[in-house]
C-alpha cells in the first residue's frame, strides 16, 4: 500500500498507547492474529480534510440542524414544553396526596 503526499497514518495521531494484559477489557485473548488485524488496522490512512470540504460539512450540518428544529409547529413546542413541566407539578401532587392519605390513615388508626 503507497502512501499519498498529505496523507498520515492512524499512529501518528494517535495518543501514546500503553500495553494492556492478555485478556484485558481491550480485546480478549492475545493471539498472533489479532495482533496483525491491529498492526494492519493501524497502517490505515486517515486523510486530513482539506478547509473547503471541512466548510462545506459544517454549513451542511448546521442547515440540517436548522430544519430539524425549524419543522415543528409552533403549538408542538408549546405542547413539549408544557409536558416537560407539568410532569414534575403531577408527580408532586401524587406524592402529596399519598403522603396526606398516609398521616390521615395513621391518626384514624391511632384514636
Amino acid at each position: 500500500m503507497s502512501r499519498e503526499r498529505g496523507s498520515i497514518t492512524r499512529d501518528e495521531t494517535a495518543a501514546p498507547r500503553t500495553s494492556l494484559p492478555a485478556g484485558s477489557a481491550s480485546g480478549g485473548s492475545a493471539g498472533s492474529g489479532e495482533d496483525s488485524l491491529i498492526r494492519r488496522l493501524r497502517d490505515l490512512r486517515v486523510h486530513a480534510p482539506s478547509s473547503a470540504s471541512q466548510a462545506q460539512a459544517s454549513r451542511a450540518a448546521r442547515a440540517a440542524f436548522v430544519r430539524a428544529w425549524d419543522v415543528a409547529p409552533w403549538y408542538a413546542r408549546v405542547f413539549a414544553s408544557a409536558g416537560r413541566a407539568g410532569m414534575p407539578v403531577v408527580l408532586a401532587s401524587v406524592v402529596g396526596l399519598y403522603l396526606f392519605w398516609a398521616f390521615a390513615t395513621a391518626i384514624a388508626l391511632n384514636r
